[in-house]
């Protein structure tokens, strides 16, 4: 015996009945043009969607007509609240059953879509943040070459600095050095130059003493000469004179 019972063995008779009776009547007056909200309503053919819609619309006109005080006599009944408040008991068809069927594989399709979204967008956001970790990465690695860089560049700049100060520093020397020598062999240039002017000076004093000193002894030997000469003009003169009266 086969234990398997469908939905529609939960349905009792009265309720196939009624149901039956409703669908049956709605697609009486639709086959006769004559169609209302209600026939539509209770149409098995209608979608729920649909169904749920005209529910409301009927409701805003019972609200509507309650209102004007336009409703009938079942509307003024006192009881008619007290029913509105209570929990409606939906009445399952066939095409319901489907519908609901339908709409629940609707909603597990969004559902898991909902969690296929969810675990990509979470993938999305873990690789994202192994992406910015990786170029938060790899900036910190650029910026510890920058700072290496740099580094070996200030290096680099102070032992050219320390090469040039030590060139200038040979250069000032050799400078020094050579502007010494420079001085030192003026100095001896003219140390020589005033030596040979001072020999040059003591030379021409000895010449002009020599000089001096030779036309000294000329003038003494032509004094000489002309007092020898006068002399022996005396001696002569008085020759004659001793002769001329000897």
């Amino acid at each position: 015996m086969n234990s398997y019972r469908s939905w529609e063995d939960f349905i009792s008779p009265d309720d196939r009945q009624s149901t039956s009776d409703d669908g049956q009547t709605a697609q009486r007056n639709i086959a006769e043009g004559e169609i209302t909200i209600r026939d539509l309503l209770h149409h098995p053919q209608i979608p729920e969607e649909l169904r749920k819609l005209l529910r409301h619309h009927l409701e805003l006109e019972h609200k509507l007509k309650t209102l004007t005080g336009a409703g009938s006599a079942d509307d003024n009944d006192p009881d008619a609240e007290r029913k509105k408040l209570c929990y409606p008991v939906f009445v399952h068809t066939k095409q319901t059953r489907l519908e609901q069927r339908r709409q629940r594989r609707l909603d597990e399709r969004k559902q898991l879509y909902r969690k296929r979204a969810l675990e990509q967008a979470i993938a999305e956001k873990k690789l994202e943040q192994k992406r910015e970790s990786r170029r938060r990465d790899i900036k910190a690695e650029q910026e510890r070459k920058k700072r290496e860089q740099r580094r070996y560049d200030r290096m680099l700049q102070q032992k050219n600095d320390e090469k040039q100060y030590r060139e200038r520093v040979e250069s000032s020397a050799l400078e020094r050095r050579l502007r010494a020598q420079k001085i030192r062999g003026l100095e001896r240039a003219i140390r020589i130059r005033n030596q040979q002017t001072l020999e040059a000076k003591q030379l021409d004093e000895i010449r002009t003493k020599v000089l001096k000193r030779i036309m000294a002894s000329r003038k003494e030997e032509e004094a000489d000469f002309y007092r020898r000469t006068a002399a022996l003009e005396k001696l002569k003169q008085k020759r004659k004179e001793e002769a001329r009266f000897g």
